[in-house]
């Protein structure tokens, strides 16, 4: 047997007289090993038992392999047992301290919420003081706070403007100075509208509904561009006692069942003059009123503003607005 080795695969040739050094010894390994395997072979092709070497060689292979599948199950093991140890004691830990700091930010928010509250009612009452001895410069101040406070998304708690709306409102009655007391008073109330978004209900079951819908009789009255107006109903169909209702007054339709709800969305102008409306919520609408008879039952204006020649009828549709989130009232 010849053993080729190709040079190229050295650093550099190899001198002659170093050959024997460097091939030689390799060839009679190889040769012993290639005799080796081949009476192995010749043997087991014969049928005779294989030699006691090869009988414990396989243990070698098996023994790596069943330590290894042991680390493996002890560092699972111990994983698990890492997991369950963070659990009953340092995770346990981890949630009382999450449990503290979410009350603790609770804490905040309601001390943020009570610092806004003092400091609207300081703003509202220094107005309100001011309109004593100034109701001009008293009536434009409450009207600056309301607007600032409406345009900065300012929320606090919406019985703050009862008092002052009502201060305004009968200052508007009469005088030279009841337009800038009028004017604060529909300042204040769409402060007070922009604070109803909280309180208004919320329902996820809204549909879409047209104009000329056969299901329900609608009779809206609007201004401006209507493409952008959406009128939706929510809550589900309700016996007609309880349903939704946006009609002229006199001319609601009887129905066995109808809509929970109606939502009026905008921009849009809405009059409301002459109309019946029952759990409707208006929403970023302007709303319009002349002073005509209205029914309301349970209406919310979220995020509006108002337009409403000053009268008595008017004065009273503010107050009731201002004093609660959903309104319910009948002028004649």
């Amino acid at each position: 047997m010849s053993l080729d080795v190709e040079q190229s695969d050295c650093p550099c040739p190899l001198p002659l007289e170093c050959e024997e050094v460097y091939y030689l010894p390799v060839e009679s390994e190889t040769r012993k090993k290639f005799s080796q395997l081949s009476a192995r072979v010749e043997k087991l092709e014969a049928g005779a038992p294989t030699p006691s070497g090869f009988k414990d060689q396989p243990k070698w292979i098996v023994i790596p392999v069943i330590g290894g599948v042991v680390t493996l199950l002890i560092s699972v093991l111990g994983t698990l047992l890492t997991v369950a140890w963070f659990f009953a004691s340092g995770g346990t830990s981890i949630k009382s301290d999450i449990a503290a700091i979410k009350s603790q930010v609770s804490s905040l928010a309601d001390d943020v919420r009570l610092l806004k509250d003092h400091a609207m009612k300081s703003q509202l009452k220094l107005g309100t003081d001011v309109l004593g001895a100034d109701p001009l410069a008293g009536s434009r101040y409450l009207s600056d706070v309301a607007n600032v406070a409406k345009r900065d998304k300012v929320s606090v708690n919406p019985q703050l403007l009862v008092e002052p709306t009502e201060q305004v409102l009968r200052i508007a009655s009469s005088g030279p100075t009841a337009s800038a007391a009028w004017q604060a008073a529909l300042d204040l109330v769409s402060y007070r509208s922009f604070l109803n978004e909280i309180d208004a209900p919320l329902d996820k079951d809204y549909r879409m509904l047209n104009e000329t819908d056969p299901n329900w009789r609608i009779s809206w009255d609007l201004d401006g561009d209507r493409t952008k107006v959406r009128l939706f109903v929510s809550g589900g169909a309700v016996p007609g006692g309880r349903a939704a209702i946006y009609d002229r007054i006199g001319q609601e339709v009887s129905i066995s069942r109808g809509p929970a709800r109606f939502t009026l969305t905008g921009p849009g102008i809405a009059h409301i003059d002459g109309l019946h409306l029952k759990n409707v919520i208006f929403k970023n609408i302007h709303i319009r009123y002349s002073g005509g008879p209205i029914i309301l039952e349970n209406v919310y204006f979220v995020n509006c503003t108002f337009d409403a020649a000053p009268s008595d009828k008017s004065r009273l549709l503010v107050s009731e607005i201002v004093k609660s989130a959903g309104v319910s009232l009948k002028i004649g």
